[in-house]
């Protein structure tokens, strides 16, 4: 299929006023990409990549966006949150390695994120992009105008924070939080939290952090369809907490 007429079919099935349901059944039949059970498009979603794979029971926000891409994955009980962007350059500029997007099970970016692929990105599962605004990028510029494309390795049971900035050409280990507004340009090898201020918050296990930070809330926010995000609500010890 011509790619003119293409982005004119997704434009129309973007905008249509119909369900969500129905919105990725017309990208199923219409444009033949691989949709699982119960996925949902909100009115908006804009997928315009060579090939598309989507879990079961996955989740496009308003106005969020994949496109530019020459393969687009991501694993069941995904979520791609409002106006969240993940996208490669036009095509006449792709390099020697095409622009590809792989994410295992339990993805989520939130609202705003953008998530810049010029080459080839993989995440594995339980991956949040968490609050808004954050960034990746893959790509920068010599003196000489000439772009740089990078790969990036993310692992398992990520989280990072929002607005953060991961750059290229890196990999991140499993079991690793990054703190909010950090910039990650540099391998993370060991699992731990880690923040701009403090290089290395906590190495270990990044499950239970409640005795660091004097307390806290376990909450389970329940998503979309079998996603469920885990996260710690930090407390500050009371007086007479910090007594005993």
């Amino acid at each position: 299929m011509k790619r003119k007429i293409k982005t004119i079919i997704v434009l129309v099935i973007a905008f249509l006023p119909i369900t969500s349901t129905i919105r990725a059944i017309l990208y199923k039949n219409l444009l033949g990409y691989k949709l699982g059970v119960g996925v949902k498009c909100k009115y908006g979603t804009y997928i315009n990549c060579n090939s598309v794979h989507i879990g079961d029971e996955s989740y496009f926000g308003r106005f969020s966006k994949a496109a530019n891409l020459e393969s687009f994955s991501v694993g069941a009980n995904s979520l791609i949150e409002k106006h969240a962007l993940i996208v490669g350059p036009a095509p006449a500029l792709w390099g020697s390695k095409k622009p590809v997007f792989i994410a295992k099970e339990h993805f989520a970016v939130m609202s705003y994120w953008h998530i810049d692929v010029c080459s080839q990105m993989r995440l594995g599962a339980n991956v949040l992009l968490a609050g808004k605004n954050g960034q990746i990028w893959t790509h920068g510029f010599d003196l000489n105008h000439n772009r740089l494309d990078t790969d990036l390795n993310i692992g398992s049971n990520i989280y990072a924070g929002s607005m953060s900035i991961i750059i290229g050409g890196i990999s991140i280990c499993d079991n690793v939080v990054i703190s909010a507004g950090s910039v990650v340009s540099e391998d993370i090898s060991e699992s731990g939290v880690y923040g701009n201020n403090q290089k290395i918050v906590r190495k270990g296990s990044v499950n239970n952090f409640a005795q660091k930070y004097g307390g806290a809330i376990n909450v389970q926010e329940k998503v979309v369809g079998n996603y469920s995000i885990f996260c710690l609500l930090y407390t500050s010890p009371s007086p007479r907490d910090t007594e005993r």
